[in-house]
């Protein structure tokens, strides 16, 4: 058992650990909003098709923060793969750190069933 004195030094040690320890810090954003134009774009994926949903600009850096796929939509990028939009279950996937799209990166959309999806990206572009 612990004297008083031993908790009471003990605690003091903890709080200071505490106290000093960093916190983790968070990433920052690739480019600040304030610099940025909003890129919303919804694209129609009909019914057991696959179309190029989004392709980002040769003239212009893209991040993209939301992606959200609607029905049976599945899709992939030319380079960026298919992990940027894979939902996990869910409709959608957010990127809060954001996911640079290269230049002329084309994202291919299927649609396996037989009703018509969605795919909406969301983030933003800056010339």
């Amino acid at each position: 058992m612990h004297s008083f004195s031993t908790r009471y030094l003990l605690g003091l040690g903890l709080a200071a650990t505490m106290l000093t320890a960093a916190p983790a810090a968070a990433e920052p954003p690739i480019f600040s909003p304030l610099d940025a134009d909003v890129l919303e774009q919804t694209t129609l994926v009909p019914a057991a098709t696959s179309v190029t949903a989004y392709t980002a600009p040769n003239d212009a850096r893209v991040v993209l923060t939301r992606f959200c796929g609607d029905g049976c939509v599945r899709c992939a990028g030319t380079t960026v793969g298919s992990a940027a939009f894979e939902t996990r279950g869910g409709r959608c996937i957010d990127h809060p750190r954001g996911l640079e799209l290269p230049p002329g990166e084309a994202v291919q959309c299927t649609n396996p069933c037989s009703t018509t999806g969605a795919a909406l990206f969301s983030g933003l572009r800056r010339p």
